[in-house]
């Protein structure tokens, strides 16, 4: 008689089966059994893996930093996932509750070894999977980062000084420029286990803000020895279309950072699916390397080799230009919306070392979210309506912003208002009024890289 969900008792699963950058199915069973007593039963896989791959953990899944004894299971049909009650008699007599059900992404798949990231939920647990003896007894270790200012290692966000275009058009000579991207700021660590992706803002629980997976899936950027420990600064930016990966400066698709920020603010798993849905591939345009002691043109240079040596096309470098004629010819690029990247500015390089200068060439503001209101009419029950801000972390409310939300971020503020409120957002308008409310203000963004308050 066939033991339920398991088809054979002898059978533990072909691991050749688990790819990296699989998305996989995701159980976590409460199971009051007779004989081996109150555990957890952690299965992992779908029908293309086989089934699911079973761990029993008497003490339940570790929290970060934590190992717990996990012994390997016969391999579990795919339909058990959805069992929930009283299994009456035999092998794993007792009752059976569902903790959790959800992704996984899988990261690494050696012998005797499968790391995964638990990947539907808003904080991602990583999670690795490790044969002790050879035997039925493996070890679950949690990995999960906790503290952001160690994950970061020190690393800061850059501060730009700001100008317009006529204050700077008589001293180009002084400078080298580059496009400055509409996307979100982010930074790239070149480690011995792959190129890790992180956010300069932290989590409101002061856990980092990893991307790593949210841009390479499960797959890792190899980096050659000689360059681990570099940390590149960059701006990632969405590709849509059969173009996203090659000739970016010609015909490529750039997606608003809107939707950029909804794939970054969404869990791993939804932000996977939606790129495939959707046909986007995230990149980053590199700009800087930090610590680096050289002059723009040096800079840029070493960044080339960087990006040869870490073959992905995940990474490209802006354009670079370096006589006044050619910051010219690019600034009237991009404010005439000639240029395929970017509508947004420039960014100016002293030649002889200094702050960088940031060119815009529209007129926007960062503001502070302080509270969110209903949305009408279609909207009303199901969306938000706008937000109410101010000028500064704790200041008074002087405007409200309805206009620019997109109908995805409205029912993300509706659904969790907690992760909008205290973030600033960039709003275009007109004007700033006396009273210090914005004339017209349409949202265009959060900013990705700067914490909540």
């Amino acid at each position: 008689m066939a033991v339920i969900g398991i088809p054979d008792r002898s059978d533990y699963g072909d691991m050749s089966k688990l790819q990296i950058g699989a998305l996989l199915d995701l159980v976590r069973q409460q199971h009051i059994a007779r004989r081996a007593g109150e555990h957890e039963d952690f299965r992992v896989g779908n029908k293309d893996a086989g089934g699911l791959h079973s761990w029993a953990i008497r003490k339940g899944m570790p929290e970060p930093g934590q190992k717990h004894l996990a012994v390997h299971q016969p391999i579990h049909a795919p339909e058990y996932a959805a069992f929930s009650g009283v299994i009456p008699e035999g092998y794993g007599a007792g009752s059976v509750s569902t903790k959790d059900l959800g992704k996984v992404l899988l990261t690494d798949v050696q012998p005797g070894k499968i790391s995964m990231v638990v990947a539907h939920k808003k904080q991602p647990q990583y999670l690795s999977l490790i044969r002790n003896d050879g035997s039925r007894n493996w070890l679950m270790v949690n990995t999960t980062p906790t503290d952001a200012e160690k994950f970061k290692g020190g690393v800061e966000k850059p501060h730009y000084k700001s100008r317009n275009w006529p204050d700077v058009e008589h001293h180009l000579e002084d400078y080298v420029a580059q496009p400055k991207a509409d996307g979100a700021s982010q930074v790239f660590r070149l480690g011995p286990k792959g190129v890790e992706a992180f956010s300069y803002r932290t989590g409101k629980d002061g856990r980092p803000l990893i991307h790593t997976e949210r841009v390479f899936g499960g797959q890792r950027v190899a980096v050659p020895k000689e360059l681990v420990g570099t940390i590149l600064r960059g701006e990632l930016m969405g590709f849509r279309g059969q173009e996203k990966v090659a000739r970016l400066y010609k015909s490529a698709y750039v997606i608003p950072p809107q939707e950029l920020g909804g794939l970054l603010n969404s869990s791993i798993a939804k932000s996977i699916i939606d790129q495939k849905d959707r046909d986007i591939q995230l990149k980053a345009m590199l700009y800087d390397i930090v610590g680096f002691k050289g002059t723009p043109q040096e800079r840029h240079q070493r960044l080339a080799q960087i990006v040869e040596a870490l073959k992905s096309d995940r990474f490209f470098l802006p354009e670079q230009a370096e006589t006044p004629d050619d910051i010219t010819n690019l600034q009237q690029r991009i404010a005439s919306g000639e240029h395929p990247l970017t509508s947004e500015g420039i960014m100016l390089y002293p030649k002889e070392g200094g702050d960088p200068v940031k060119v815009k060439n529209t007129d926007e503001h960062d503001v502070i979210i302080q509270s969110l209101f209903p949305g009408k009419n279609k909207y009303h029950g199901s969306h938000s309506g706008g937000f109410a801000y101010s000028n500064e972390p704790g200041g008074p409310v002087v405007g409200e912003v309805g206009s620019g939300l997109s109908d995805e971020t409205r029912a993300a503020m509706h659904a969790r208002p907690e992760d909008f409120i205290g973030r600033t957002a960039r709003v275009r308008a007109a004007k700033r009024m006396p009273s210090g409310a914005l004339h017209s203000p349409v949202f265009l963004a959060l900013h990705e890289d700067i914490t909540q308050q």
